[in-house]
């Protein structure tokens, strides 16, 4: 009998934002607090949202394959008490949505997680 693979997972929060700076700008940008850069937008909540499954996926894909330092996922509680210095100008709400992305490497995604043990 042949074993399934294990499917690896990992959760980084995304800072989704509200804004409407007119027609023609994106209604929703989305921002990873823990990944500087990572960023995406959509015109909906639910299209901001797919793209940050993308754009995560690619940034840690860039990130192991580049063997770039990552930083791992922090909790929520953490992010709400530094929610002030993620803040732009032109936004009118915000809330943090967990984006969960599978795939990558299992051992790349288990050392994510021992640096998120390690800081807590």
């Amino acid at each position: 009998m042949k074993r399934g693979r294990k499917v690896s997972t990992i959760t980084y929060y995304a800072r989704i934002y509200y804004s409407d700076e007119g027609p023609d700008v994106f209604k929703y940008g989305v921002s990873f607090p823990d990944l500087p850069g990572c960023l995406t937008c959509g015109d909906t909540k639910e299209e901001a949202i797919e793209m940050a499954k993308e754009v995560l996926r690619l940034f840690l894909d860039v990130g192991e394959g580049d063997k770039v330092e990552i930083n791992p996922p922090s909790r929520l509680d953490e992010l709400e008490l530094r929610a002030d210095s993620f803040s732009y100008e032109d936004e009118i709400s915000y809330e943090f949505v967990p984006i969960t992305i599978q795939g990558g490497s299992p051992e790349y995604f288990r050392r994510l997680a021992a640096k998120q043990t390690e800081s807590e």
